[in-house]
């Protein structure tokens, strides 16, 4: 079975929320100053936070590490 993803769209804080886990954990910054990557404990990948969203007019890339990938597969 593939892992669910879970979506919010928060209108107040114009804030587009993914996760797939919800383990204890904490945000911290990427290499684009729009998004945030949520890290579990161990400092796994487990959601991402992308602030502004209504106000990109570009695309959004972020690098993502590369147990990330292979969890995904």
């Amino acid at each position: 079975m593939g892992t669910r993803m879970n979506v919010r769209y928060d209108s107040d804080g114009d804030m587009l929320e993914l996760w797939w886990k919800n383990d204890p954990g904490y945000y911290t910054a990427t290499s684009d100053d729009r998004v945030e990557v949520q890290l579990d404990s161990e400092g796994n990948v487990q959601g991402f936070l992308i602030w502004g969203l209504s106000n990109t007019e570009s695309s959004i890339s972020v690098e993502l590490p590369p147990q990330v990938l292979a969890e995904g597969t």
